[in-house]
């Protein structure tokens, strides 16, 4: 959240005015708190405007079509249109908008929300300015990541190495042989970031390729339900950690019901 706040502070700091951004987040009072600070600048900044607001269940094709005419006839206050779910507007909604933004009026700006900006149209993404906003606790957890992957980038590699040959058993010998008690914390992230990246890629993850989950899930051949299972262990572990007596004991447990998941779909 500081992030984009601070891109938007520079926005109004040098009066460089834009004509389309794309507000997207993990939940909705994040993106309601991006859109009222956006709305404050304008008010610190004593300029005019009007907001015509529009939500998917609300919004057709003429509506839209009477709404950006406001847009384009518009020369005196700033106008802004705040659509919300973006990402689920039909097409032919979305290619209008499109029109729109390739000959913008200097008056207007259009704000968009999505909680998912992967289904917005590559096209409407390139024409805004995209803030993607995390509470401080992702924030912090992104940072961390980073760190981890600077303090451990050897074992990282050689973790890579393993989902590269898509040797399962391989896999399981490295967990036994890495995993230790100072590492713990690191193992355990690094096994989570897997499962999710096969579950859902994120394209800002640290630590994989594209291609490298692809392989992560040819090597485990995973469905949702077992997946979901593996998280659950893993933070089940994570709880729990605080109260290992035989450190070993917990990671020889662990891996042998991971193995149970893992095995019976290879």
């Amino acid at each position: 959240m500081k992030k984009s706040k601070k891109i938007i502070d520079n926005f109004f700091e040098k009066n460089i005015f834009f004509h389309s951004i794309i507000i997207s987040a993990s939940n909705k009072n994040l993106i309601q708190e991006m859109i009222n600070y956006i709305f404050k600048k304008f008010k610190d900044k004593n300029i005019e405007n009007k907001i015509i607001s529009f939500s998917k269940d609300e919004i057709e094709k003429e509506k839209l079509k009477d709404a950006l005419r406001i847009l384009s006839n518009n020369t005196s206050e700033k106008t802004i249109l705040l659509l919300n779910d973006i990402e689920n507007y039909h097409n032919t909604i979305a290619n209008s908008l499109l029109k729109f933004l390739e000959e913008p009026n200097d008056s207007s700006l259009i704000i968009m929300t999505t909680l998912n900006d992967k289904n917005i149209l590559k096209t409407i993404k390139s024409r805004s300015i995209v803030l993607k906003i995390f509470n401080n606790s992702e924030e912090v957890m992104k940072e961390n990541l980073k760190n981890i992957y600077i303090n451990y980038s050897t074992l990282i590699e050689k973790y890579k190495e393993i989902i590269n040959n898509k040797k399962v058993f391989d896999y399981f010998i490295f967990l036994f042989n890495n995993w230790n008690k100072d590492n713990n914390d690191f193992i355990l992230d690094l096994l989570l970031e897997t499962i999710k990246n096969i579950l859902y890629f994120d394209e800002k993850n640290i630590f994989f390729t594209k291609m490298e989950i692809k392989k992560a899930n040819k090597m485990f051949n995973l469905d949702t339900d077992n997946s979901l299972k593996i998280i659950e262990e893993i933070f089940e572990l994570k709880k729990k950690e605080k109260y290992f007596i035989n450190f070993e004991l917990q990671k020889t447990n662990f891996l042998i019901r991971l193995k149970g998941i893992i095995l019976k779909n290879v």
